[in-house]
């Protein structure tokens, strides 16, 4: 997986597998000022070569500050939990990872852009109202043909669109 030389890797971040795809997505719209402040600081690691990655089934340093995280555990409504579990197990499969599994931020990335198509993402992600917004696949297109993420160019406000009516920017 990854080579770990003396100061080449300086930070670890757990991530839960599907949120590997929500990364490609963000553009900066969340729950709350705090979810997305978090998620914002993960996005910019997730481009940093210097990030890894500790891939796992289950909540993670997204689901700390998301409002449907009670105890660990996803309480968005009947059965989500095991649901988000399973999306985690389906995108690990395609990456060829196990839970638990370190790996830089690069190659993770890499294995993303090598394994995953907007089908897969419709398929593993196709009920998530994020989905719908069409970010994630404009971000899996851009990972796919190199150009880079616009993590800053974006607005940082909440969601309007899904019933978040405070529009907060994100500095």
């Amino acid at each position: 997986m990854v080579r770990l030389t003396e100061g080449s890797i300086h930070r670890c971040i757990r991530i839960r597998a599907h949120h590997l795809l929500c990364l490609l997505g963000f553009r900066g719209w969340g729950y709350s000022k705090q979810f997305v402040d978090n998620m914002q600081r993960i996005a910019q690691k997730f481009y940093d070569p210097a990030t890894l990655l500790e891939v796992v089934v289950g909540c993670d340093a997204i689901c700390d500050f998301c409002p449907y995280n009670k105890a660990g555990e996803c309480c968005r409504g009947e059965g989500s939990s095991q649901k988000v579990d399973q999306q985690d197990l389906e995108v690990m499969a395609k990456l060829g990872l196990k839970p638990e599994t370190r790996l830089s931020s690069d190659e993770a990335r890499a294995r993303i852009k090598e394994s995953f198509s907007v089908q897969d993402l419709s398929c593993i992600c196709g009920d998530c109202e994020w989905l719908n917004l069409g970010y994630c696949t404009e971000g899996l297109n851009r990972l796919k043909s190199g150009e880079s993420h616009p993590i800053s160019p974006y607005p940082s406000y909440l969601s309007n669109h899904m019933g978040y009516t405070e529009r907060i920017p994100i500095s």
